[in-house]
């Protein structure tokens, strides 16, 4: 959803607010005898100030648009869930973990052209290319199963809880 300001012929502001709702991305991990997969899937809230550069041509007008993207509702989830071998024992397990907190830095360009109906109204098509970094403050384990049997409560706050922390190099210390 967006909202924008014409303040001349050919260029506009506009202000957008997106949900972005990531697809699932599943990877197998076939090691030491395990046999897990994993899926990962984000999620973000986006407010995206842009600027918006178009030109008239004939009955169409092409457009291009490009702004930073600042997230400020960021969740990142990751399940792992299949087969875990250990000594004597071959066991199935679920866990679910949440990557949340801090904000999401990008950029939103787009090119695309309107074809006008009326004053207020038009027909558009576009094409978005967007980039996007994340690098949360908190995370928590949301399941954790160990053949059907809830096991969350068997975990320790530092293995069920976790802040990331800013690794910081000081000048000088790497040569």
């Amino acid at each position: 959803m967006a909202s924008g300001f014409k303040f001349s012929k050919h260029f506009a502001v506009e202000l957008g607010i997106d949900y972005n709702l990531g697809f699932s991305t599943k990877v197998n991990n076939v090691l030491n005898g395990d046999n897990t997969k994993i899926t990962v899937m984000a999620s973000t809230l986006s407010v995206i100030p842009s600027l918006v550069a178009q030109f008239q041509a004939g009955p169409v007008i092409p457009y291009v648009c490009v702004g930073p993207e600042i997230a400020v509702i960021n969740n990142y989830y990751t399940r792992t869930a299949g087969l875990v071998s250990s000594f004597k024992t071959t066991s199935t397990g679920e866990k679910n973990t949440k990557d949340y907190g801090g904000i999401a830095l990008g950029i939103k360009a787009a090119v695309g052209v309107e074809y006008p109906l009326t004053k207020f109204i038009s027909i558009f098509g576009e094409i978005q290319a967007r980039a996007i970094s994340f690098s949360p403050k908190h995370g928590k384990v949301t399941k954790y199963t160990v053949d059907g049997v809830d096991q969350l409560s068997t975990l320790s706050t530092k293995q069920s809880k976790w802040d990331y922390v800013k690794l910081m190099v000081l000048k000088g210390l790497l040569k």
